[in-house]
């Protein structure tokens, strides 16, 4: 059963990796049927627009829908860094990666845990050590 969740963390850290590139930086349409970019907008400004629709005052609901654009491209950011996440730590909790932890297995939560430390603290690594180089 723990290959199994291995194997859904490698498809999800896949989707993710493979969407972020192909709306970053392919410059070529996509026309595959299903995108996690095209679900996660057409949920959030299903709901966005929902909201938007019970503002009577037209100029404030313009403002609100103004919002969306801007707003809805760090949410995106946040859905991939949430699914790259969740994907490698999948990967490691079904390959049972050994961890520096209390004998026993380690709970799904340490895994989440680690990587979601080793992925948020690569850039702080990165910008340390640049500092070290010029020497601030």
């Amino acid at each position: 059963m723990t290959y199994i969740i291995a194997v859904l963390g490698f498809v999800l850290l896949s989707v993710a990796l493979w969407d972020a590139f192909e709306v970053i930086i392919s410059p070529r349409r996509v026309t595959r049927r299903f995108r996690l970019t095209r679900a996660f907008y057409r949920s959030s400004w299903w709901l966005w627009s929902a909201v938007a629709r019970s503002i009577a005052d037209q100029n404030r609901r313009e403002t609100y829908l103004g919002i969306f654009g801007p707003l809805s491209l760090v949410m995106l950011l946040g859905v991939w860094a949430t699914a790259i996440v969740a994907g490698f730590a999948m990967m490691h909790w079904g390959l049972e990666t050994p961890l520096n932890v209390a004998p026993g297995t380690a709970p799904f939560s340490t895994y989440l845990y680690m990587s979601g430390t080793t992925f948020f603290t690569s850039a702080s690594a990165m910008s340390r050590q640049w500092e070290r180089r010029d020497g601030h």
